[in-house]
């Protein structure tokens, strides 16, 4: 038979093996559930980024990219020095431009002369007021 202290003493180690068995129980439900969260943030970048890239590969995309690359390539055309230009600086040069107002309303003027003055009908042929010229 055992006493009063032995009986203590086996039952704090008791306690004491479930208290660490509960610790390791708590430390694997927080590790899986880190890992879940990790898995979950995976899944929703691969979502987006197959979003993206069928986005990427529509015609309203390819056409949207080759209409700016055309602009930009007009920009060089007339403004060669714009080459040697990083993107954030020509950007910066663009910024300059808009906040003069005297630029900016001449731009927007030369803009609405145009737009004004050549028409293009369904089949690519720009009607001007002068008459009709055929787009190569």
């Amino acid at each position: 038979m055992m006493n009063n202290e032995e009986q203590n003493f086996e039952i704090n180690m008791e306690l004491q093996d479930k208290e660490e068995q509960l610790d390791k129980l708590n430390t694997e439900i927080r590790e899986k559930t880190e890992k879940q969260e990790q898995l979950q943030h995976r899944l929703t970048r691969e979502r987006q980024r197959a979003a993206h890239l069928k986005r990427m590969m529509s015609p309203e995309y390819r056409a949207r990219t080759h209409e700016l690359i055309e602009k930009g390539g007009a920009v060089e055309h007339f403004y060669p020095t714009s080459t040697d230009l990083t993107g954030p600086e020509f950007y910066e040069v663009m910024e300059i431009l808009n906040k003069d107002k005297e630029m900016r309303a001449r731009f927007e003027a030369a803009i609405r002369t145009v737009l004004i003055g050549m028409r293009r009908d369904d089949n690519g042929i720009i009607s001007v007021q002068s008459g009709t010229t055929e787009e190569k």
